[in-house]
């Protein structure tokens, strides 16, 4: 007869520092786990929102033009806190569509003087810069708010129907003569 096998060992004891180091690492990758899912649902629920929210911003920045036309800059940031002041601490359209109010009211009131939006096309020779800032700050003075300053250049197409058109006046004053 053989002898009875000895008995197993004793399970290993975990020191604490390694049950620590175990636990951490579980919670970040529980973590991690969370974080991905939480991507993944929002991106997913953006995704789904964004069309009405860009509706939104559409619909607010109208309204904010539209405000802004009988208004000032002061009366467009009361207004934008009024509705801002509405939304809840979690209601991301309502807090979008009163940012898009705003930023639509504040600059179209800073171009605005009596109600009416000013745009002007100023032709500048390209070697006279000193001539838009003159521009400007006539403006300035006279109390608008100037909103933007955009050089144009003439395209190719507009330039080549200019040069043609001299052209064929200069060749229907040939024939005539």
């Amino acid at each position: 007869m053989y002898p009875p096998p000895p008995p197993p060992p004793p399970p290993a004891q975990m020191s604490t520092s390694t049950k620590v180091v175990v636990a951490l690492a579980v919670a970040i990758v529980g973590a991690c786990a969370v974080c991905v899912g939480a991507g993944v649902v929002g991106g997913f629920w953006l995704k789904s929102q964004a069309p009405a929210m860009m509706e939104d911003v559409r619909d607010a920045v109208r309204e904010g033009r539209a405000f802004a036309q009988g208004h000032g800059q002061r009366e467009c940031v009361a207004e934008g806190v009024r509705r801002s002041g509405g939304c809840g601490s979690v209601d991301l359209r309502c807090a979008i569509r009163a940012s898009g109010f705003l930023n639509a009211c504040v600059r179209v009131a800073a171009a605005t003087r009596d109600g009416a939006l000013l745009r002007a096309e100023v032709a500048v020779p390209a070697d006279a810069p000193e001539a838009v800032e003159a521009a400007v700050a006539a403006l300035v003075r006279a109390g608008f708010g100037v909103r933007e300053v955009t050089p144009r250049a003439h395209s190719l197409e507009a330039v080549f129907h200019a040069l043609t058109r001299r052209d064929e006046q200069a060749d229907s004053k040939g024939a005539a003569a």
